[in-house]
């Protein structure tokens, strides 16, 4: 641990008693850092047990699906690329930028994240231990400062930082700026500090726990849970998905900013991965309730595996097995 540990973390502890934020639903940002990923790279973390940092990942090639915008990547400097990046709050303005499935004309940053999962980190245990780093702005910039003492991180203005609401337009600049705060981690970051795994909606949780393996279900399965707070939710998802032997039914957000038009493809497959049903609409709008009628396929399917892709994206995945027959 770093020589002024106790110091950071008496620091760390008196924030949420500060006027400023104590009593509101942001008191338990300070005792917490965070990861934002895509559920496919979510549980590629969880089944790995550690998260990597960008060159890390490349040179394991295991960036295989890219969240970050080309452009923000060309012009951050290398040794960035060597920090697994987190977060002193979750809703920064780049997960504003890119969270949600978003229709191509409405990509701003290039690249999206349309299936975020918040990974929450005890806050105390990463920041006194030797190697970690913090700026008190976004770290791709320039203008941030960075450093791992006391002294610094006391100088980061963290009712900036943690501050939510609307802005004027005179302080909009430096309180966004303010809000991409990091910790920095070289290299690899283990899972031991790890205390949430915080999906969008009921839908994402099912899709999240059918993409891990059963032992990394098992062993997170009491991390991983639904929080509306750690999530912007104003674009397009999957609400729940109903099962059952003769309907799938799907419940998009009704308030999207952009509900399409998608590219929406659902698959139904047997419990060997053969096809058996395929369903698309080639401009689908994400807003709404749709009803899959199964009869077509079979009168009574026992089990199946259903996927759901917007413009090629995963926004569901689940399995349904009905409960056997009571004698």
């Amino acid at each position: 641990m770093k020589i002024d540990a106790e110091r950071i973390r008496a620091f760390i502890e008196a924030i949420p008693k500060q006027p400023w934020i104590a009593k509101t639903t942001r008191s338990r940002w300070p005792l917490h850092l965070f990861r934002i990923d895509d559920v496919r790279s979510a549980a590629r973390i969880l089944e790995r047990g550690s998260v990597c940092s960008r060159g890390r990942a490349q040179e394991l090639g295991l960036l295989s699906q890219d969240a970050a915008s080309p452009g923000v990547i060309e012009q951050s400097p290398d040794w960035l690329k060597d920090q697994v990046r987190l977060y002193f709050r979750p809703k920064t303005p780049t997960e504003y930028r890119s969270e949600g499935f978003r229709p191509r004309d409405a990509l701003t940053m290039g690249a999206h994240r349309p299936m975020p999962v918040v990974l929450v980190f005890d806050s105390v245990a990463l920041l006194v231990a030797d190697g970690t780093t913090f700026t008190n702005g976004n770290a791709a910039s320039r203008a941030a400062g960075r450093g791992d003492s006391i002294e610094f991180l006391q100088s980061i203005p963290f009712d900036k930082v943690h501050h939510e609401g609307p802005l004027t337009e005179p302080e909009k600049r430096e309180i966004v700026f303010r809000r991409c705060a990091e910790v920095l981690v070289p290299n690899e970051l283990d899972l031991r500090h790890l205390k949430h795994i915080l999906c969008r909606s009921q839908a994402e949780y099912q899709t999240l726990a059918n993409l891990l393996s059963p032992p990394a279900r098992a062993k997170y399965a009491q991390l991983i849970g639904v929080s509306a707070r750690v999530h912007y939710r104003l674009w397009s998802f999957l609400d729940s998905v109903d099962l059952a032997s003769e309907r799938v039914t799907f419940r998009f957000s009704s308030s999207s900013l952009a509900p399409g038009p998608f590219d929406a493809v659902a698959e139904i497959s047997s419990t060997t991965g053969t096809v058996v049903g395929r369903w698309r609409n080639q401009a689908f709008h994400a807003n709404s309730t749709l009803v899959l009628n199964l009869r077509a396929i079979s009168n009574n399917l026992r089990t199946y595996r259903v996927t759901f892709t917007l413009d090629g994206s995963l926004a569901y995945c689940g399995s349904f097995k009905a409960e056997a027959e009571l004698l």
